[in-house]
């Protein structure tokens, strides 16, 4: 079956970003985004949008908070132990 929608081109100035998953999570991500029919970039956009959006509503994020250092290796290995 021919897909008769056409794509638009990815716009070259979007700030892009990689994050590594554990297995598990990106095996989820790329179900939810099969089930929704998109692309597994789209989906984690509108995830991480959502969530986003959900912290600013809460009160959790706001434009004048600074941003606390990150320790990229405590986070990796956090993520590994979820």
């Amino acid at each position: 079956m021919v897909n008769s929608r056409r794509l638009s081109p990815v716009p070259a100035k979007i700030p892009r970003i990689a994050v590594y998953l554990a297995d598990e999570v990106k095996a989820d991500l790329e179900m939810l985004a099969s089930s929704e029919r998109r692309s597994v970039s789209q989906m984690a956009a509108i995830l991480l949008e959502e969530s986003i959006a959900r912290a600013k509503a809460e009160g959790r994020l706001t434009a004048d908070q600074p941003i606390p250092p990150r320790n990229q290796d405590e986070d990796f290995n956090n993520s590994e132990t979820r």
